[in-house]
């Protein structure tokens, strides 16, 4: 049935992966890794920085934490 439709399954669990060239998939991961390591290092850093935030405020941290959730469920 799936071939008539014009789908043919992979002959290994890779699929075409193993035909190409390391060399087309070492950017690909070097920004993966690069955006990771963006992503972790700007939500440590509310983590650094909120406790000071709080004191200025005169917040809760727990507030401060709970409006930092709101945020960004509200721009997701």
């Amino acid at each position: 049935m799936l071939s008539a439709l014009g789908f043919y399954p992979p002959k290994n669990a890779l699929g075409d992966m193993m035909g190409r060239p390391l060399k087309f998939y070492l950017p690909v991961c070097g920004l993966g890794l690069t955006q990771i390591m963006g992503y972790g290092t700007l939500l440590y850093s509310y983590a650094v920085l909120l406790p000071l935030m709080a004191d200025e405020l005169g917040l809760g941290l727990s507030d401060v934490f709970g409006l930092l959730s709101i945020g960004f469920f509200l721009v997701a």
